[in-house]
């Protein structure tokens, strides 16, 4: 996201409504405490489409 933000956002290629709102989604998704990659197991995912229905 820094490169976005560094050679996209500020080069203005997108309107500043758009980059907003791309910088405020980068927000959400560093406060949601996300890992970058999620393994999930078999069991879990079973009892997680089980709760869904």
């Amino acid at each position: 996201m820094e490169r976005i933000q560094k050679n996209i956002l500020k080069q203005k290629c997108f309107p500043k409504v758009m980059s907003k709102k791309i910088i405020q989604a980068k927000e959400i998704r560093e406060d949601s405490g996300y890992d970058v990659e999620f393994r999930q197991t078999d069991e879990v995912t079973k009892i997680q489409i089980e709760t869904a229905k």
